[in-house]
Formats: structure tokens, sequence, C-alpha cells
């Protein structure tokens, strides 16, 4: 294991008893109403995190199924969820196995692959690494409640902002949309929004932080990218490029 990953480990680790010392957090997990959190696993093949030299960082809303119940069964997750280095384990393995969405044709991971084609095409060793603002989902029913989304995402957490130290991003995507720039904004505190190609804020913007790279930038979800035209991603795609090569 490599020293990036053990650190990683150590972060989730200690993520992992912070929730689960929440009665409730834990009961909703085992009762299948809250998903098991999403770990990255630097291993994972398509990303080549580990030997690259930019890195990326590809960031969603929310986990939304990212492994099904038969994986989740061959897993064994919840045999283990009260031994947290085996669930701990088995996530990561699911992680890796998953591959960054490399068997899926979901607009999110769509996105994704034609944006990293793009890097790649400039620098063959890009590497990159796909993670959520918020590291659970209502079991594949959407966002978490509020009171939920508060506990795994700023009580005694801030996940995301420790991620970053750890894995040190040359630059990060976010494809969350305007509508949870609120959970950005609580996370790096002060957070600006800078505006690009006279285009609206909601739409693109690069958000400026002295915790984030300076290559960071926000667009719509790729969801949303289907009702702005057929042209639209490979377009949004190049304005991305070349920000990321001139900033």
């Amino acid at each position: 294991m490599t020293m990036l990953q053990e650190k990683l480990n150590i972060l989730y680790t200690d993520y992992l008893k912070v929730i689960f010392a929440d009665t409730d957090i834990h009961k909703q997990i085992l009762d299948f109403k809250l998903s098991s959190p999403i770990f990255l696993n630097c291993a994972a093949d398509f990303g080549e995190y580990l030997d690259s030299e930019i890195k990326i960082l590809y960031i969603g809303q929310e986990t939304n199924y990212w492994f099904n119940q038969q994986e989740r069964k061959n897993a064994k997750l919840y045999n283990s969820i009260d031994d947290i280095d085996k669930y701990l384990n088995a996530l990561l393995e699911l992680y890796k196995d998953f591959n960054i969405g490399q068997n899926y044709k979901t607009d999110i991971f769509l996105f994704m692959n034609i944006l990293v084609n793009k890097f790649r095409s400039r620098n063959k060793k890009t590497g990159l690494l796909w993670t959520n603002l918020l590291r659970h989902d209502a079991f594949g029913n959407g966002k978490v409640l509020e009171d939920v989304e508060q506990k795994i995402t700023y009580n005694k957490n801030h996940i995301l902002r420790k991620e970053l130290e750890i894995l040190k991003p040359d630059a990060i995507i976010f494809v969350t949309g305007p509508n949870y720039d609120y959970i950005i904004e609580n996370s790096f505190k002060g957070l600006e929004k800078l505006k690009v190609y006279n285009k609206s804020e909601r739409e693109i913007c690069i958000l400026k932080h002295a915790d984030l790279p300076v290559k960071s930038i926000r667009v719509y979800h790729p969801n949303a990218h289907k009702f702005q035209g057929a042209d639209y991603r490979w377009s949004l795609a190049n304005k991305i490029d070349e920000l990321i090569d001139v900033i």
C-alpha cells in the first residue's frame, strides 16, 4: 500500500468512527435507508493517479448507487459494518473494481471520459480520481435529509478538505451545479466565484480559495448538459480544458 493510500485510510477510519458513533446514522445504513460512504482507492486502474504528472479530482454531488446489490453482497459489506477495518477495505475494493465508472454510461461518467481524453491528449500522464461532495445518498433515492447532510459533511468532519491536503490535486472539476454551491461554500469559508467566458456564474465559474487548487472549476451537473443542446458537453469540455491549460 502506498503512503498516499495509508493517509487516506487513516482519514476514512476516523470518519467512520465519527459517523458510527451516531446510532441513528449507523442504523440508517444497516436498514438500507442511507448508503455506505464513497472512499477513494488510488489504485483504480483508469485513474492512473499514482504515476501521474498532472492530478485531477472530479467531484460530483452524491453517490447514487455506484455499486449494485450483488456487488454489495459479494463484498459482504454489511456483514463487516461493525469491524471498521473490514468495512473500509470492502469499500476500497468496491471503488477499485468500479474503476471510476468505466463500465457505466451515465452522463456523469460520459462527460468525465470526454474530459480525461482531452487532458491526456496533451499529457498522457494525467491522473484522475472521482468523488462526491456528499459521501452518502438516501440509498439510491437522491440527496440525504438536511440533518444527515450536516452530520456527514461538516460536524467534526470536513472530509473533502482533508482529502485535498493528502491528494494535493493540480485541478478540481466540480460537476455539481449551482444548487450544491452552498456545500462548497460551507466547506471553504470565504469562497469566491469568478465568472469566465461571459457566461453565467451558475453555468461555469472558477472557485477561488486558499485551500483549493488555483485550477478549480465548477460547472453544471452532466445530467443538465443534454438540455443545453447536442454539442454542449463537447463545447464545455473544450472550455474546461482551455482553463486548465491557462490558469
